[in-house]
């Protein structure tokens, strides 16, 4: 459980430091971390079943009417064999569309993407590992291989985003 109350010092430089000025945002941040595991053996990469869920919720105070939250689990299940796990992801962000202040982003993006920060962002991930071989070797005492595994996976995301238009 978090509970916290943050101060944040904007600075405007370039090309938007004549199109805004330096403010500081004063926000509440409130979120719950849970997590759930049976035991595992060594070679498990995950748990056979287990579960996370995160939650993050932002609110700017004062006349700044910004908002995020965050609602972010994991499912972890067993795999075709008793070494093999199958993870099933899914995110959803919501923030909102003043335009006043945007909260960094936290939102854990498609693979293979930079980062993007929308009003309204989904994602679902199916995730297979497995390991291929454990060598239990390493290099000079800098670098140790204890296993080499794959994972096959898919990533699923939507972004919706909405921009207005003043005239």
């Amino acid at each position: 459980l978090l509970g916290t109350l943050n101060q944040t010092k904007v600075n405007y430089t370039g090309a938007s430091r004549g199109n805004y000025r330096d403010e500081t945002i004063t926000y509440s941040r409130f979120g719950v971390n849970y997590s759930m595991f049976i035991q595992q053996a060594v070679k498990q990469i995950y748990p056979h079943f287990g579960w996370t869920v995160q939650t993050d919720y932002r609110d700017a105070l004062g006349g700044d009417a910004s908002k995020q939250w965050l609602l972010s689990t994991n499912l972890y299940l067993p795999g075709l064999h008793r070494t093999h796990s199958f993870v099933v992801g899914a995110a959803w962000q919501r923030r909102d569309s003043s335009g006043t202040y945007s909260f960094g982003n936290s939102f854990p993006g498609p693979r293979g993407y930079s980062a993007i920060n929308h009003i309204n962002m989904n994602r679902i991930a199916l995730n297979y590992h497995f390991p291929l071989c454990y060598p239990d070797w390493g290099v000079g005492n800098i670098v140790y291989f204890k296993r080499i595994r794959p994972n096959v996976f898919y990533d699923f995301s939507s972004i919706e985003n909405r921009f207005i238009v003043n005239s």
